[in-house]
């Protein structure tokens, strides 16, 4: 099942889950180490610009269908390029010489 969540959103889930892990005689510094916790993993969630899976298929059909778009045109333009009568150059006129 894919979640359609931001990555945000699971931060307080990974860091109850880092706390847990933690020996209990560490509690004084649990409430330190969730704030620091918490303020680095959304910094660096932040910097990386992530989107959800749900946005990134959504992109990739968008893309997808762009590049049939494209083949279409491209094979439209050599049929219409295929029909066009041939128009020869015009002729230059040259000056006499004297």
């Amino acid at each position: 099942m894919r979640s359609n969540m931001r990555p945000e959103a699971n931060i307080p889930k990974f860091v109850q889950e880092f706390l847990d892990t933690l020996p209990k005689d560490l509690g004084y510094l649990r409430a330190d180490l969730e704030k620091n916790c918490r303020t680095a993993l959304s910094a660096l969630l932040e910097r990386m610009d992530l989107v959800t899976r749900e946005e990134f298929d959504i992109q990739l059909r968008l893309q997808q269908r762009l590049q049939e778009t494209v083949g279409e045109l491209r094979q439209r333009i050599s049929a219409l390029e295929g029909e066009r009568p041939e128009i020869p150059a015009p002729e230059t006129k040259r000056e006499p010489s004297s």
